[in-house]
């Protein structure tokens, strides 16, 4: 009797084969990251493109785009309606124009404890249209203490967890930070000037007026402290114009409070967490890099930036200062070709 015999693979042939297939899936996986990545990509502006259209709304109900509020020390109230009298910025200002009307109104009619309450519960309330899916969308993220909307709710504390945007508006060419605006002096009650005003009526009396009044002649973006900016304001064109767009951030501090241009709650009024600036050009995220006033975006090569006239576009981490400061700049008589750049 002869044992019928069945060629096998021998070792070294078994390793070529896994080394064949080890080539292959590293060859498919860069693939397959950057399909993922443009997936992201394409969910992040259209997120921006719901923000931009909610602002369109915005503007045919109120004149003029989301006021940007008062500073970091206070919060968004629907109470106080939406011009410079209203303390909260930009995002809370657009939530009934993004079908988040039952979220705006969580603390209509409310006082005291109450009203915290509500703001607290505001506070830990995600909105996804808020947040980019290539960072970290889905999540709460810690707070920075008890910063958060300190004159608003004198002697709270903030939830440990918070809401915030991976979105800001467009502040201008000049870096400010909250009530701090170059060239309007601050009513004298107001210390340190940067917390605005130290409570509700010292927001909205003459003296506040004057220097919301003044903040919106100096400042040259379209959400900023105090902002009532009306399509007319916007003398470069609606569709050369910066809306609003991504921000900066340090990977480092995705998930913590250890940026000053991401430890509150996207609720406040104007700081970085929700404004930024074209004087600094836009950044990809990087590692170990800690500045909080430039736009910028984990996305490679490129981040979003939504226009007044409700388009959105992706821009070049390269693009020309020069060309990033005119989109910035709603008044600078330097109108941009969109295609050219």
């Amino acid at each position: 009797m002869q044992r019928e015999t069945r060629p096998g693979l021998t070792l070294v042939e078994l390793l070529v084969v896994i080394a064949i297939i080890g080539v292959l899936v590293g060859m498919l996986l860069p693939a397959v990251q950057s399909a993922r990545e443009a997936s992201r990509r394409l969910a992040c502006a259209n997120n921006l493109k719901q923000l931009a259209l909610g602002a369109q709304s915005h503007v045919t109900a109120n004149g003029a785009f989301p006021t940007n509020g008062w500073s970091w020390a206070w919060f968004g109230d629907p109470d106080r309606g939406a011009d410079w009298r209203q303390p909260g910025g930009w995002v809370f200002n657009l939530l009934p124009y993004v079908d988040q009307m039952a979220l705006y109104q969580i603390q209509a009619g409310k006082t005291g404890d109450d009203k915290w309450t509500a703001a607290a519960q505001l506070m830990q309330t995600l909105v996804p249209t808020m947040q980019c899916p290539s960072r970290r969308a889905g999540k709460l993220t810690k707070a920075g203490g008890s910063a958060d909307a300190r004159r608003a709710f004198p002697g709270k504390s903030p939830p440990a967890m918070v809401a915030k945007t991976d979105y800001a508006g467009n502040g201008g060419e000049t870096i400010n930070d909250g009530a701090w605006i170059q060239g309007c002096a601050a009513p004298s009650s107001w210390s340190p000037s940067y917390m605005g005003p130290p409570d509700y009526p010292s927001g909205v009396n003459s003296e506040a007026a004057t220097f919301w009044t003044c903040g919106n002649r100096s400042m040259n973006g379209v959400m900023f402290a105090g902002s009532v900016i009306s399509p007319a304001h916007i003398r470069d064109g609606l569709s050369s114009t910066y809306l609003c767009g991504e921000k900066y951030l340090n990977p480092d501090n995705y998930e913590n409070a250890g940026s000053p241009g991401d430890n509150e709650s996207m609720y406040i009024g104007d700081n970085a967490d929700i404004s930024r600036f074209v004087a600094q050009a836009p950044m990809q995220d990087t590692r170990g890099l800690e500045t909080w006033y430039p736009f910028g975006a984990a996305h490679p090569v490129s981040f979003n930036m939504a226009f007044c006239d409700g388009s959105v576009r992706s821009i070049a981490y390269t693009i020309s200062p020069t060309t990033h400061q005119r989109l910035g700049n709603r008044r600078d008589g330097q109108t941009i070709d969109i295609d050219t750049f």
